[in-house]
């Protein structure tokens, strides 16, 4: 999922911070690959795309990328989630 957060400013006659961009912020983009198999066997590099309603991102907004992994167990020929079980560990942060 690709978010886009504004930057905030103090707005003195309403009391509080509101965001800059109003329109842009909180809006997202989301991209779901196809269930891909674990393999001990090299696979082809796999690219996707992802964006927020194909906009210009104006300055004062920044993006946060989040990707996540979902893990399935196969049972009786089904694929089951796997709630409580998966996991993932963070390599890297940009």
């Amino acid at each position: 999922r690709l978010i886009a957060l504004s930057d905030y400013q103090f707005d003195q006659k309403e009391g509080g911070y509101k965001p800059v961009n109003k329109d842009l912020h909180g809006k997202f983009g989301t991209y779901e690959s196809s269930m891909l198999p674990l393999l001990k066997i090299p696979t082809e590099p796999m690219t996707g795309m992802i964006s927020i309603d194909n906009r210009i991102i104006p300055e004062g907004t920044g993006l946060f990328l989040v990707m996540a992994i979902s893990f399935y167990k196969m049972e009786n020929g089904k694929f089951s989630h796997l709630h409580k079980e998966s996991s993932m560990q963070i390599q890297r942060v940009l």
